[in-house]
């Protein structure tokens, strides 16, 4: 199957017009006839019935892959199209490639952080409602995240190849399907140990190139158009990250020395003495394992709003964040809204409720800490030096990368933001986090609302904080 080489989509189609025509725009029937037709053969449904009634992934062979990712390449070859380039990443996951996949939404990474003015479809009058559209379909079910799940990632030699939906299945977050062979959790780890352990670390290392382009294309979207149109992959993401996690965790089974993923561009696992910014080409990821890591980010992040933008609100919201960490449900009620602190109460039960009153229940914790908390604050000093929160300090020390099954806390190289991009980066990264190590937490909200007023002008700031006097004042006039 012919491979493309993405790394060139950020080069010039000629000096005019560096990313060529839009071809949809010129009405060009060969582009439109083939877009049509394509997006004619991607399946509705992941899942069909077969002749027995049961019910199949895709089958792959329904459609001539490596002829329309031909046909796609000689597209591409005079353009620079988003549309296109998310119908090529939907034929590589539906056709099981891992590997190109990701390498593609690394692609449309580069092209958006280094193109954006000039990228296909166009902005018309700021509005790019086109452009995100185009993209926010890579969260689509039946075309990327179904395939995804799908897609092997190990090898058994009873039941051949093994994918992140078999975990699930054996896992017991779901359920098998009629006459779905599922293997069972024994299965699925002598998988992992029969598989070779190059073959895992190149799984796992791809998966860590889609989690970095995915959070690229977000951060690029969230900074041109703002929180509210920004792209979310909502379901790509967190899958992408489970996996990550699973096989991370696979390869350092195997090779306690491998267990952690490569350093992106910007990070190295060097020790570094100075704070390390997230810099170089293409965009730049930060990954958080653990609480005094994220502590560690956003004191970064709030460093460069101080010493940079200072009239920034953001600082405010990141600093609230930080306060939010490690406390409890009822001490983020008191903190948030304290005026229905002693009013908020759960209801158990469903004929007859019982009221639990939230500052009753909060009364039954300790207030000289215990056995687990005593164990929660010695996790997050990391090991260093018995420093209870090492991201107090402007010099913000956190992992390049996910700390491997082994980590021995030895040093860890330390990041700082240098601009507002990679301020932002540092925030996205703990909201990530939060909201998969701590649902229940308040802080992927903080962290989203303030990458958003990041990017407002003094005006828009001004109709956020103060709307309901704005509304009065109308009102009155």
């Amino acid at each position: 199957m012919p491979e493309i080489d993405f790394s060139t989509l950020t080069a010039p189609v000629s000096q005019d017009a560096p990313c060529g025509p839009d071809l949809e725009l010129a009405g060009d029937a060969n582009y439109m006839n083939f877009v049509a037709r394509l997006e004619g053969l991607l399946p509705a449904s992941f899942l069909s019935h077969d002749a027995e009634g049961r019910l199949v992934p895709f089958d792959r062979g329904s459609i001539d892959i490596p002829a329309e990712i031909s046909a796609l390449a000689s597209l591409l070859a005079g353009t620079r199209d988003l549309r296109l380039l998310v119908l090529l990443a939907k034929l590589l996951i539906l056709n099981r490639d891992l590997d190109q996949f990701a390498a593609c939404l690394a692609g449309i990474a580069s092209l958006l952080t280094e193109r954006w003015g000039e990228v296909h479809p166009a902005g018309e009058d700021g509005d790019f409602t086109l452009r995100c559209a185009a993209l926010q379909t890579l969260d689509d079910m039946p075309t990327v995240v179904m395939p995804l799940q799908h897609v092997p990632i190990a090898h058994s030699r009873r039941f051949g190849a093994i994918s992140y939906r078999g975990h699930l299945v054996a896992s017991g977050v779901a359920e098998p399907r009629d006459g779905e062979d599922a293997p069972g959790v024994a299965a699925i780890e002598a998988a992992f140990t029969e598989t070779p352990l190059t073959d895992l670390v190149s799984t796992r290392d791809a998966l860590a190139v889609l989690r970095s382009a995915l959070a690229g294309i977000r951060l690029v979207t969230l900074e041109n158009v703002g929180a509210a149109e920004a792209v979310s992959f909502e379901r790509l993401s967190p899958l992408a990250d489970a996996m990550f996690k699973l096989l991370d965790e696979a390869v350092a089974r195997r090779d306690p020395g491998a267990g952690s993923a490569p350093p992106t561009k910007a990070q190295d696992n060097s020790p570094s003495e100075a704070p390390r910014p997230l810099a170089g080409p293409g965009p730049a990821t930060a990954v958080i394992a653990a609480p005094h890591e994220a502590s560690a980010a956003l004191a970064a992040a709030a460093a460069y709003f101080r010493r940079a933008e200072p009239s920034n609100p953001a600082i405010l919201l990141v600093g609230l964040a930080r306060e939010m960490i490690g406390k409890s449900f009822a001490d983020v009620v008191r903190i948030l809204m304290p005026e229905f602190a002693d009013r908020a109460a759960f209801q158990i039960g469903s004929r007859q409720v019982l009221e639990l009153p939230l500052e009753r229940l909060a009364g039954l914790l300790p207030d000289d800490g215990g056995p687990l908390e005593d164990e929660a604050a010695s996790l997050a000093m990391g090991g260093e030096d018995g420093d209870e929160d090492p991201g107090r300090g402007q010099a913000a020390t956190v992992p390049g990368t996910a700390p491997s099954a082994n980590d021995a806390g030895g040093p860890r190289p330390q990041l700082a933001a240098t601009s507002r991009r990679e301020a932002l980066t540092l925030i996205e990264a703990v909201g990530t986090y939060y909201r998969a190590a701590e649902p229940s937490s308040p802080i992927p909200l903080l962290t989203e609302r303030a990458c958003g007023l990041a990017q407002r002008d003094f005006l828009g700031l001004l109709k956020d904080v103060l709307s309901d006097q704005l509304r009065s004042s109308d009102a009155e006039d």
